[in-house]
């Protein structure tokens, strides 16, 4: 009876820590996400990642409130990620700056704008530019 208990008990023990473990680490991806998504200054989210689940190991009466606080920013967050659209104006490679736009004027040609070519001077030296290409099918 007694070693039952013993097993049961420690059984909880390693299933709080690995929760706990668990915790940890969604609250830090939600600390990085609002980094990402607001912008949030480095010197705020460093320390709330490390204040938050100190506070919550060490108070047991705070630890169901910090908890919940955290996964409700951690859905939050991943629900605005789900919803966020990629953004023309960030600093794209000079490759994928334009998106390319096909045409197909008729069955036989297709007209491609916004065509990268580059032309190489050198293994480090390049011109790059963008261009229209047309394209005979049945070629």
């Amino acid at each position: 009876m007694e070693s039952e208990q013993l097993s049961s008990s420690a059984r909880a023990r390693i299933l709080n820590r690995v929760l706990l473990t668990i915790w940890v680490i969604v609250w830090f991806w939600t600390c990085g996400g609002y980094r990402y998504l607001i912008g949030v200054p480095g010197l705020v989210v460093v320390p709330l990642m490390i204040a938050v689940p100190i506070t919550a190991l060490r108070s047991l009466r705070r630890r169901k409130l910090i908890v919940g606080i955290s996964l409700l920013l951690f859905v939050i967050v991943f629900v605005a990620l789900l919803i966020e659209k990629p953004k023309r104006y960030r600093n794209w490679i000079e490759s994928c700056k334009k998106p390319p736009v096909v045409r197909f004027p008729n069955e036989e040609v297709v007209n491609i704008k916004n065509f990268t070519a580059i032309k190489l001077r050198s293994v480090f030296v390049y011109y790059s530019g963008w261009v229209k290409r047309r394209y005979y099918l049945d070629q």
